[in-house]
């Protein structure tokens, strides 16, 4: 079973949540190599119809600079060109440990504040994050259908979503 973590993390430079590129705030902006976000069409095509706009990007792209408030971050911890080098930086060295083991399946969701931001504008500068990190492509859709009723909670608060919305069936 695919365990549920959530905190507030404060990062600073290290981090350094990207500023530039052109994903909209209205979207939800989802990390994945081209072969993960394709293994998620049932997951994308339930946002989709609940009127969640989704917005692609690679890892690559990320790390280039991308200007996003709620990010999905999804992979194979070692996925070749995946996300690792980008989940490194947001989680702790425990949880590090935890997606590295054999059959990892772990959903995560974060808050990052970055440090220079006065504490009255901290939460209008945040970036949340949703996590789902898997050994491979079966832990990945694993963390996200074990943890969907907390992911799609997160989401609805996110993107005001006030409807009963079921869970999909993928």
């Amino acid at each position: 079973m695919a365990r549920i973590f959530t905190a507030t993390v404060f990062l600073g430079l290290l981090l350094m949540i990207p500023i530039t590129g052109h994903a909209s705030e209205d979207a939800l902006t989802v990390v994945a190599t081209h072969e993960t976000y394709e293994q998620a069409g049932g997951w994308l095509d339930f946002l989709q119809s609940k009127d969640v706009q989704v917005h692609h990007v690679t890892p690559l792209e990320y790390a280039n600079g991308i200007d996003a408030r709620y990010i999905v971050i999804m992979g194979g911890l070692d996925e070749p060109e995946g996300i690792k080098d980008i989940v490194v930086k947001i989680l702790s060295e425990k949880e590090m440990m935890q997606v590295s083991q054999k059959d990892a399946a772990e959903t995560f969701i974060k808050t990052v504040v970055p440090e220079n931001v006065p504490p009255s504008r901290q939460w209008e500068s945040a970036v949340n994050f949703i996590m789902f990190i898997g050994s491979d492509a079966e832990g990945v859709m694993k963390a996200r259908s074990e943890s969907k009723e907390t992911w799609w909670e997160e989401i609805q608060i996110w993107f005001d979503i006030y409807e009963g919305a079921h869970m999909p069936a993928y």
